[in-house]
C-alpha cells in the first residue's frame, strides 16, 4: 500500500466517494507542508401463533410431549459419542414433528437453557430454530425473540437468520434491518454476512456496506474468515481493497483459513505482501496454523525469515503447538539454542496449554527461571487451572515458594469460592496484606451475596483494607442488583462511607442498566448530588453500546448543568465511553454530538475518543474532520488520538500532525509518541524530521532526548 501523504482538500474530495475505495494518501493538517432502521416494536414477539395455523399445544399433554421430546434430544447429545451423528438423529426426529410440536419444543429449550456456557442447549437451539425457519422464517424469528435472555435470543435468532440467508438473502437482510441498533443486531449482521460469504463473498461485502458496518468492526474479520474457508484467493484480494487499518484486522482470519486449506498458497501470499505490518500478520497466522499439524515445517519456515520476524513467529508456533501437544511443545522449546527465545516459547506453551493439559502447563512454568516472565506465567496458568479444577490449582499452589504461592492463590480464590466458600475465605486470609488481594475478596463477596446479600454487605464492611472493602462491597451490589435492584437501592442508605457508597452506587446502576436501562435511569434521576451523577454516569456507560444516541442526549443535558469538579470528571469519563461506542456505529453522528458538548474536559474527552475510534479504520476521514475543527484543546485531543493510531504505520504523517498541536505540554507528549514510533522504523529520518521541524529549541531538545 502507498504511503499516506497528500493535501487535505484532495483527499476530502476522494473521501466523498465512499469508505470502501482504496485511498492513496493520508491528508495532513490544513496548512501543513506536503511531505436500526425501525424500532424494537418491528421485531417484537407477535401475539398471534408463531406458525400460522399451527399454534403450540399449551395443554398439559402438549407440554408433557414437548418435555419428552426435549429429554430425548438431550439424551441423544449425552449418549451419542459422535456429535454429528446425534445432530442427524435429532434432525430426523424434527422431520417427523409438526410445526406446533417444534414450536413447543423451541420454547422448552429456551426456557431451560443455562447461560452462554450451556453448549448442549446451544446445539439444540440451532437445530430446532433452523428447522422452524424452514417452515416459516418470519414466524420462527418471532418465536426466537420470545426466548428468555440475550444469550438465548442470539442463538435462536442467529439460527433463523442463517437459514434465511441460505434460501432468501434479501429477506434475511430486511429482517435484520428491522432490529434496533445494539449488540444483538451486530451479531445477526455477522451471522448473515458470514453465511452469505460461504457462497458469495461480494454479496457479503455488499450486505456489510448496506448495513453501514465500519470496516474495523469484528464483523468484517468474521466474514472474511468465512469467505476464505471457501475461496481464500478471492477473500485475500478483496481484503486489500479495504482501508489499511481494516485490512490489518482481517488479514489474520484470511491467513488462518487459507493455511488450513492450502499452507503453501497461504505462505506464498503472505510473503508477497509489501506492507510490513500486513506481511507480518499474514506470516504469523499462516505459520502458527501450520504449527498445529506440522511444527517442524512451521519452525523451518520461521527460521527462513529475518531475525526480528523469526522471534515472534517462534512464539506463535509455541502457542499453537502448546494447544495441540503440550509435552511435545515443551520438548521443542527446550531444543531452541537461544536462551531468550527458549524462555519466551516456554512462556507461550504454559499459557496455551493451561486449559488442555494442566500437567504440561505446570511443567513449562517450572522450566522458567525466577523473574517477571515466570511470575506472569504463574498468573496465566493459575487462572486456566482454576477454571477447570480450583481445588487442584490450590494444591499445586501450596507446592510453590511463598512469594509464588501468593501470586497463584489470589488468582484461584474466585473460582474456589464457587465450590468451597469457606476454604476460599481461609486462603484469602492467609495472603499477605500487601498483595493484590482485592479481586479475591470481590469473588468471595459475590458468592456470599448469592445466598444472603444483607449479611454479605455487613461482612464486606469488616474487611481490613479499604481496597478489599471497596471491591467486596461493589461485588455484593453487582450480584444483588442482578436479581433485586430495588432492594439493593434501598440498602444504599445504610452506607455512610463516601467511597463505599460511590462504589456501591456505580455497581448497582451499571448492573441495573444492563437489565433495564429505563428503570435504572428513572432511579438514577431520583437521586441527588454526587449520588445522582455517579449513578447516571454508570447507566450511560452501560447503555452506550445499545443506545449511544439516548445516552448522549441525557449526558449533554447533565453536562449543561454540571457544577462540581467531581461531576465534570465523571461526565468526561462517560462522554468518552459514549463517544467510543457511538463512533463504532456511526462516527459522523458521534463527531457531530461531541462537537455540541460544552467547552472543556467533557468535550475534549468525547472528541478525542471519536478521533481514536474512527482512526482505527479510516484515518483519512478523521484527518478531514480534524482540519475543520476550531483550534482549541479539543482539537489537540483529537490530534493526539489520531497520532496514536497512525504512528506505527505512517510515522511521517503522524509527526507532521503532532507539530500542529497548539498546547505546548500536549504537543511535547504527542511529538515524543510520533517520533519514538518513527525511530523504530527509520531512526535517521526521525531525527532529521525533528531537527528540521519549525519547533522551539526547548521542544526539539525534549523530543531528541526521547530518540537517544
Amino acid at each position: 500500500m502507498k504511503k499516506l501523504l497528500v493535501p487535505a482538500l484532495t483527499l476530502a474530495a476522494g473521501f466523498a466517494g465512499g469508505w470502501f475505495v482504496r485511498k492513496s494518501a493520508m491528508p495532513l493538517p490544513a496548512g501543513a507542508p506536503a511531505a436500526a432502521a425501525e424500532s424494537a416494536a418491528a421485531v417484537a414477539p407477535s401475539q398471534t401463533s408463531p406458525i400460522p395455523g399451527a399454534a403450540p399445544d399449551k395443554s398439559p399433554a402438549g407440554k408433557a410431549a414437548a418435555q419428552a421430546s426435549l429429554t430425548a434430544c438431550r439424551d441423544l447429545l449425552k449418549t451419542e459419542k459422535n456429535p454429528a451423528r446425534a445432530s442427524v438423529k435429532i434432525l430426523t426426529m424434527l422431520d417427523g414433528m409438526d410445526a406446533a410440536a417444534i414450536t413447543a419444543l423451541a420454547g422448552q429449550v429456551s426456557s431451560t437453557s443455562d447461560g452462554w456456557n450451556d453448549e448442549q442447549s446451544g446445539v439444540l437451539m440451532n437445530l430446532v430454530f433452523t428447522k422452524l425457519a424452514e417452515l416459516d422464517a418470519p414466524a420462527a424469528l418471532q418465536t426466537a425473540m420470545q426466548t428468555k435472555d440475550l444469550w438465548s435470543r442470539m442463538r435462536a435468532t442467529g439460527a433463523v437468520i442463517e437459514q434465511m440467508a441460505r434460501t432468501n438473502p434479501d429477506a434475511a437482510a430486511a429482517a435484520v434491518e428491522k432490529f434496533p441498533a445494539g449488540y444483538l443486531k451486530r451479531q445477526l449482521v455477522a451471522n448473515l454476512a458470514s453465511t452469505l460469504a460461504q457462497r458469495d463473498g461480494p454479496a457479503a461485502i455488499a450486505i456489510l456496506q448496506r448495513m453501514k458496518v465500519p470496516p474495523n468492526d469484528w464483523v468484517w474479520s468474521r466474514m472474511f474468515g468465512s469467505w476464505a474457508n471457501q475461496d481464500p484467493r478471492g477473500a485475500a484480494a478483496q481484503l486489500l481493497t479495504l482501508p489499511r487499518q481494516a485490512a490489518l484486522k482481517g488479514v489474520y482470519s484470511v491467513a488462518a483459513a487459507w493455511a488450513k486449506r492450502d499452507p503453501g498458497g497461504s505462505m506464498t501470499w503472505a510473503q508477497s505482501l509489501t506492507d510490513p505490518a500486513l506481511r507480518r500478520a499474514a506470516l504469523t497466522n499462516t505459520i502458527s496454523t501450520i504449527a498445529q499439524g506440522d511444527p517442524q515445517q512451521a519452525t523451518a519456515l520461521a527460521n527462513a525469515q529475518p531475525a526480528g520476524e523469526r522471534r515472534s513467529l517462534l512464539t506463535s508456533i509455541a502457542h499453537s503447538f502448546g494447544q495441540a501437544d503440550g509435552p511435545g511443545a515443551i520438548a521443542w522449546a527446550q531444543a531452541l539454542t537461544d536462551p531468550a527465545e527458549r524462555q519466551r516459547c516456554l512462556f507461550a506453551v504454559a499459557a496455551s496449554s493451561g486449559f488442555s493439559d494442566s500437567g504440561a502447563a505446570r511443567e513449562a512454568v517450572s522450566l522458567l527461571p525466577p523473574g517477571a516472565l515466570r511470575n506472569q506465567a504463574l498468573e496465566n496458568v493459575s487462572e486456566s487451572l482454576a477454571w477447570g479444577d480450583p481445588q487442584a490449582a490450590r494444591d499445586w499452589a501450596l507446592t510453590l515458594k511463598p512469594n509464588e504461592q501468593a501470586i497463584v492463590l489470589r488468582n484461584i480464590i474466585g473460582s474456589l469460592a464457587d465450590v468451597d466458600l469457606e476454604g476460599a475465605e481461609k486462603l484469602a486470609d492467609s495472603l499477605p496484606p500487601s498483595g493484590n488481594t482485592h479481586e479475591a475478596w470481590s469473588s468471595i463477596a459475590g458468592s456470599k451475596a448469592l445466598k444472603d446479600p444483607e449479611s454479605a454487605l455487613t461482612w464486606a464492611g469488616t474487611l481490613d483494607t479499604e481496597q478489599a472493602r471497596l471491591s467486596a462491597t461493589g461485588s455484593v451490589f453487582e450480584q444483588w442488583a442482578s436479581h433485586s435492584p430495588e432492594k439493593a437501592a434501598a440498602a444504599l442508605s445504610s452506607i455512610s462511607d463516601a467511597n463505599l457508597r460511590r462504589t456501591a452506587t456505580e455497581k448497582l446502576a451499571q448492573t441495573w442498566a444492563n437489565r433495564s436501562p429505563e428503570e435504572a435511569t428513572q432511579w438514577a434521576q431520583s437521586l441527588t448530588g454526587e449520588d445522582r451523577i455517579t449513578a447516571l454516569s454508570a447507566v450511560w456507560n452501560a447503555s452506550a453500546t445499545e443506545d449511544p444516541k439516548g445516552a448522549g442526549a441525557s449526558l449533554a443535558a447533565a453536562a449543561a448543568a454540571a457544577g462540581s469538579e467531581t461531576a465534570t470528571d465523571k461526565l468526561a469519563t462517560s462522554a468518552a465511553s459514549i463517544a467510543a461506542a457511538w463512533a463504532g456505529q456511526s462516527p459522523t453522528d458521534a463527531a457531530a454530538w461531541a462537537g455540541t458538548l460544552p467547552d472543556g474536559k467533557i468535550r475534549e474527552e468525547a472528541l478525542g475518543k471519536v478521533a481514536g475510534e474512527w482512526a482505527q479504520y479510516d484515518p483519512e476521514a478523521v484527518s478531514v474532520w480534524i482540519n475543520g475543527l476550531p483550534h482549541d484543546r479539543s482539537r489537540d485531543a483529537a490530534i493526539g488520538q489520531l497520532v496514536g493510531r497512525i504512528a506505527k504505520t505512517d510515522p511521517e504523517s503522524a509527526f507532521t500532525w503532532a507539530t500542529t498541536v497548539e498546547n505546548s505540554e500536549k504537543q511535547a507528549e504527542v511529538l515524543k509518541s510520533a517520533a519514538t514510533a518513527w525511530k523504530a522504523i527509520n531512526p535517521e529520518a526521525a531525527r532529521a524530521a525533528v531537527q528540521n521541524a519549525a519547533l522551539p529549541d526547548d521542544a526539539k531538545a525534549r523530543v531528541l532526548e526521547a530518540l537517544r
